[in-house]
């Protein structure tokens, strides 16, 4: 299939790729095969676009390596664009199943500041991932050495270009994560709070990482369910027509304010990590949630440099 790879013919599908797991023959490494389904133009372009910023990126020790760039080979009965990427063990979410009571405080200390670095560097670039969930960040295990990695940029956003593959308002960052101010309409990508999109997700995964995934969806999916419920109360239509029945940004700025205050009380019991042992990190945990994650983004820090420097001292 590809010169210099053993490719199974399993695959994972996704969105807008197959992937097909292998080895490079040279040395066995495994290695991930990513095709593109182009089902259009614009997702094929989305591909290539990732495949640009792992290329771009590629070295950072919490970036996944694309090994190639973006070729073309037979699939099946067709020829279809691919790129070969290194094969890490698992993802977060799947060290989370096995690690969760295992891995020491100080082990997720570490992958928290990992991550948020990670999130900073790549905003230093001026990319948007847009997709930061436990899926998409991988987890390479070498002996006792822990590292994450973030994956799929398929859904990030590049602010210093003009060409738009996804509209930059298009509500990313997946369905739980997608940070509030996006949901009501009023940040675009022009608006330097753009970017703390990322840092709202990742505030939310340092709950998954610490608490668990059961119980943060379940808030996170109240969250978005309340959301929801506003819209269709505050324009009396379905949710899903809200920015053509509230076209003022003004009128949108002041439902969200209004929906923040109305679930305050319930994030601050989200910030809670009252299940952990250590008193002195559950209170760090609780600031970093809402100085990464509050509601309101007018309350989060903003300062990027600053959060950075927060995150360092826990």
């Amino acid at each position: 299939m590809i010169a210099g790879y053993s490719v199974e013919e399993g695959f994972e599908e996704g969105s807008y790729a197959w992937v097909h797991f292998g080895v490079r023959e040279s040395d066995n490494a495994p290695v991930a095969v990513k095709f593109a389904r182009e089902s259009d133009q614009k997702s094929l372009e989305r591909f290539m676009f990732e495949n640009r910023i792992l290329r771009e990126l590629d070295g950072h020790p919490n970036i996944v390596r694309a090994y190639t760039e973006v070729g073309k080979a037979t699939r099946g009965n067709a020829h279809k664009h691919y790129y070969v990427m290194e094969r890490l063990k698992c993802n977060l979410s799947k060290w989370l199943d096995t690690a969760f009571t295992s891995d020491s405080y100080e082990v997720k200390v570490a992958i928290v500041k990992q991550i948020y670095a990670t999130i900073k560097m790549i905003h230093d670039k001026n990319y948007v991932h847009r997709d930061l969930h436990e899926g998409n960040i991988l987890m390479d295990i070498v002996g006792g050495a822990i590292t994450p990695k973030l994956s799929d940029f398929g859904s990030a956003y590049d602010l210093s270009r003009p060409k738009k593959l996804t509209k930059p308002n298009k509500l990313m960052w997946g369905d739980l994560l997608l940070p509030p101010e996006i949901a009501f309409g009023i940040i675009d990508a022009d608006d330097p709070n753009y970017k703390n999109g990322d840092y709202y997700a990742a505030g939310m995964l340092v709950k998954v990482i610490f608490i668990g995934g059961f119980d943060t969806e379940g808030f996170l999916c109240t969250l978005q369910g309340s959301i929801q419920r506003f819209k269709q109360k505050a324009t009396g239509q379905m949710s899903d027509r809200y920015l053509s029945a509230r076209k003022s940004r003004e009128q949108r700025y002041q439902d969200y304010l209004e929906w923040c205050s109305a679930e305050s009380a319930k994030f601050n019991d989200a910030c809670k990590f009252d299940d952990l042992e250590d008193d002195e990190l559950a209170a760090k945990l609780s600031v970093l949630v809402e100085k990464s994650s509050n509601l309101d983004y007018n309350q989060r820090e903003n300062n990027p440099d600053e959060l950075m420097r927060f995150v360092n001292g826990i």
